[in-house]
């Protein structure tokens, strides 16, 4: 049996796709299912919204974008700020690549906003610093 909407192959005892998170149409048997005091929502497929579950592990790649760029801001400046760009884009490739499992996309762009914004002040206060080391050479008369 195949999924409607996106065609997957499904298991005989599939209640949900997979891939797609679609529910599979209800079996022509009647199957008898125990009582239940309280309504467990399901494990895997759509939530009660209609949106796709949510992943199940977190990418580490985005955790260390994160953390990358939180250090660019206390510790490592520099270094810190383009470990923070690099994971953050790697993390993010894996998780789009990873189909749903992995999450931390939230993560990994923060990762990039501070990396990003860091190595932007930086860039600035380097320019500034030249600037007033070439307009204070100039104004002393000192020639190199």
């Amino acid at each position: 049996m195949n999924c409607a909407q996106c065609g997957s192959p499904l298991g005989s005892d599939a209640l949900y796709c997979s891939r797609c998170g679609a529910a599979v149409a209800a079996p022509s048997v009647p199957v008898a299912q125990p009582a239940l005091t309280q309504a467990t929502p399901p494990l895997y497929g759509p939530t009660a919204t209609g949106a796709a579950p949510a992943p199940s592990r977190t990418s580490a790649l985005a955790i260390a974008s994160l953390v990358f760029g939180a250090l660019s801001w206390m510790t490592l400046p520099v270094v810190g700020a383009i470990a923070a760009v690099v994971t953050g884009h790697l993390a993010r490739s894996e998780i789009e690549r990873s189909g749903g499992v992995l999450g931390g996309r939230e993560f990994a762009t923060v990762g990039l906003i501070l990396g990003y914004v860091q190595l932007g002040l930086v860039l600035f206060g380097a320019i500034l610093l030249l600037m007033v080391l070439i307009l204070g050479i100039r104004l002393t008369g000192i020639s190199l």
